[in-house]
This record gives C-alpha cells, structure tokens and sequence, in this order.
C-alpha cells in the first residue's frame, strides 16, 4: 500500500499578512492512519480545511489520487458539529448518518 491516497505540495495559506500554512508538503498513503496534532495556531484546521475543499490556498497542489472522491473528504469541526453530550465516535456516527456518507 504505498500509492498515494493525496499529496499537498508547496501549499501556503495566508490569513491577511498572517501566514496560516507555509509551503506544507505531506503525503497520505492509501490505507494509511494519520494523526494530525500541533499546538492552537499551527495551521491543523487550515491544512483540513484545505483537503475538504472547504478554503483555497493561496498557493500550492493538492493531488488526489485517480479513485479517491474529493466529495468523500469531509471537515467536522470540534466547535461547530459535536453535542458536548456526544463522544467522537457517537459524533462521527451523527455526521455519517445525518449527510448518509458511507
């Protein structure tokens, strides 16, 4: 399983004169788990917004692969999609059935 699911590369986002993601190059691989953690600020959302399709960059490639549908790739922010109530997976659960993503 090396192919690539999706690879950024070069991808910046700026926020005014803010830089929110500068020249960020990752690739995912197919059957892959990732983790993406960093300290409030660090571009986590920016860089998960971008490959939901959800903001553009400024600059920069973000390469899907052949059989992977962009329309697949979702954003669920902490703040504004989770029921304090919920855990993450009672959340994710919510999100599949609500918008009936398989």
């Amino acid at each position: 399983m090396n192919e690539n699911a999706l690879e950024v590369r070069n991808l910046k986002v700026r926020f005014g004169k803010k830089v929110a993601l500068g020249d960020i190059n990752v690739q995912f691989r197919k059957g892959e788990s990732v983790v993406i953690a960093g300290s409030n600020g660090a571009g986590k959302s920016t860089l998960l917004r971008c490959l939901a399709g959800v903001i553009h960059p400024d600059k920069g490639q973000i390469l899907y692969a052949g059989d992977v549908s962009r329309e697949k790739i979702a954003f669920i922010s902490d703040g504004l999609s989770l029921f304090e109530n919920m855990t993450l997976r009672q959340g994710l659960d919510f999100h599949l059935r609500t918008f009936r993503i398989q």
